[in-house]
C-alpha cells in the first residue's frame, strides 16, 4: 500500500473512530519534515507505549534529532496505538504507520525500538504484527527493515533476542552513526541481511543475537557463545562528553498534554555513587559525566532533551488556574486537621461540616469503642 493511500485511510477512516485522534495526527511542533524518497537511509524510531508516555521519554528525541541532522537520513517517530485504534486498524486493514508522514512501517530501512522496561515487550510484538512483519527475526524477508533496539533494557537482551536483529548496548548518540553508515553501504553494494548483521556485530556496542549460540554453563546459566566470525565479547558504549549540539531545538513537540509535561535541563549523566539501579552511573565505567561550563545542556528557551537519567533539573510548565471568585482566592488553604475532618465527614455521609476545637468537643466514651469478646459456651459435656 502506497504512503498516500495509507494517509488517506488514516485521515478519513481511522481518526473519526478513535478516542484521541491527536495521538495519530502527526502535527507536532519543531519536528523536521524530510521526504523519505530523498534520503539514502530512512529510520523509524518506535516507542512501544502510548503517545503521552513516549514523548515524555526525551532520549528518543535526542536520537531523532541526531538522525535528522544528517543530510542522507530521514527519521520519523512512532508510538504504540491505543487498544481502540489497534482494533480499528486491524478491522480496516491499516498497517502500522509513522507519526510524521503516515508512511507504512515496512517502507523504512531501519525499525528501531526504545525499550525502557519489561512491560513493553508485548507491545513490541503487537507493533510488529500490525506492521505485517514476522515476529521471529529468522523469518524476515530481505527487503524488510532491520530491527534495532536500544534503551535501558538492551543490557538484558536475551528475552527479546528471537525478535530483534541487533541491540545497541549503552548510549546511542555516537553508535547510531555507525548503524546508518553500514545500512547505507549495504544498500549501495547490495549486501544481504546476514552480511549486514555480521558487519554490525563488529561495531563496538552492538550485539547481534544471530551470531551467538546459547549454551548452558556448569551453574545452569544460558551463556551466549560467539559463532565463527563474531566477537567473543560485546562491550557497552557511553558518551564521554555531553555536547549541546546533540540537543533538539524548541519546546516539547507534543500537541497535547503529555505525562511529563515539562522542560528538562541536563546538568549531569550519572554520578559517583554507583547505585545498581542506575545504568548511567553503575553500568558504564565513565561514572559521572557533567555538562560544559555553560551550566547545563539546554534551557527554558531552548528546550533540551534527556533520557530519564540522574542529574536532570526539570522546569515544570504550569498553566494558569482560573479562580471561580475573588473572595475564594483570598482564603488560606485549610490545615491538615481540617482536611482530615472533612474527609471523615464525607465517608460518614454527612453533607455539612462544622469545625470544633478539641477542648469544646465532649469527651468520647472509651467504653463504646472498646471491643470486648463475648463468652462462648463450651460444647463439651462434662
Amino acid at each position: 500500500m502506497s504512503t498516500s493511500a495509507v494517509a488517506e485511510r488514516i485521515q478519513h477512516q481511522l481518526l473519526p473512530r478513535v478516542s484521541k485522534p491527536i495521538r495519530y495526527l502527526g502535527n507536532a511542533l519543531h519536528v523536521p519534515r524530510k521526504p523519505l524518497e530523498a534520503a539514502d537511509v530512512s529510520v523509524l524510531l518506535a516507542f512501544p507505549d502510548a503517545y503521552e508516555i513516549g514523548l515524555s521519554n526525551l532520549g528518543i528525541r535526542i536520537i531523532h534529532h541526531i538522525l535528522n541532522e544528517r543530510a542522507d537520513t530521514a527519521a520519523e517517530l512512532m508510538f504504540a496505538p491505543w487498544p481502540d485504534a489497534e482494533a480499528e486498524m486491524r478491522r480496516l486493514g491499516i498497517p502500522l504507520f509513522s507519526l510524521d508522514t503516515h508512511a507504512a512501517a515496512d517502507v523504512f530501512d531501519v525499525l528501531g525500538f526504545s525499550l525502557q522496561y519489561e512491560l513493553q515487550y508485548t507491545n513490541v510484538l503487537m507493533m510488529l504484527d500490525l506492521a505485517g512483519l514476522p515476529l521471529a527475526r529468522a523469518g524476515s524477508r530481505r527487503t524488510a527493515p532491520a530491527r534495532d533496539r536500544g534503551g535501558a533494557q538492551a543490557f538484558s537482551p536475551e528475552p527479546m533476542a528471537e525478535f530483534i536483529d541487533a541491540f545497541v548496548i549503552g548510549d546511542g548518540e555516537d553508535v547510531i552513526h555507525a548503524v546508518v553508515d553500514h545500512v547505507a553501504r549495504a544498500k549501495r553494494e547490495g549486501w544481504s541481511r546476514p552480511e549486514l548483521l555480521k558487519r554490525l556485530a563488529h561495531v563496538r556496542g552492538i550485539y547481534v543475537p544471530s551470531g551467538y549460540a546459547l549454551e548452558s554453563s556448569p551453574e545452569g546459566w544460558l551463556v551466549p557463545v560467539a559463532r565463527p566470525g563474531y566477537p567473543a565479547r560485546v562491550s557497552s558504549v557511553w558518551v564521554k562528553e555531553l555536547q549541546q549540539r546533540l540537543l533538539p531545538v524548541g519546546a516539547a513537540p507534543a500537541g497535547r498534554e503529555i505525562t511529563h509535561d515539562r522542560l528538562s535541563i541536563e546538568i549531569m549523566r550519572g554520578c559517583t555513587r554507583g547505585c545498581r539501579f542506575c545504568q548511567a552511573g553503575h553500568d558504564q565505567p565513565s561514572g559521572a559525566r557533567e555538562a560544559g561550563a555553560a551550566g547545563g545542556r539546554g534551557g527554558a528557551a531552548r528546550a533540551p532533551a534527556h533520557r530519564p537519567r540522574g542529574g536532570v533539573a526539570d522546569l515544570a510548565v504550569h498553566r494558569p488556574i482560573t479562580r471561580r471568585s475573588s473572595s475564594r482566592s483570598t482564603r488560606s488553604p485549610p490545615s491538615c486537621a481540617r482536611r482530615a475532618s472533612r474527609s471523615r465527614c464525607r465517608r460518614r455521609g454527612r453533607t455539612t461540616f462544622r469545625s470544633r476545637s478539641r477542648a469544646a468537643s465532649p469527651p468520647r466514651s472509651r467504653a463504646r469503642s472498646r471491643w470486648r469478646p463475648r463468652p462462648v459456651a463450651s460444647a463439651c459435656a462434662t
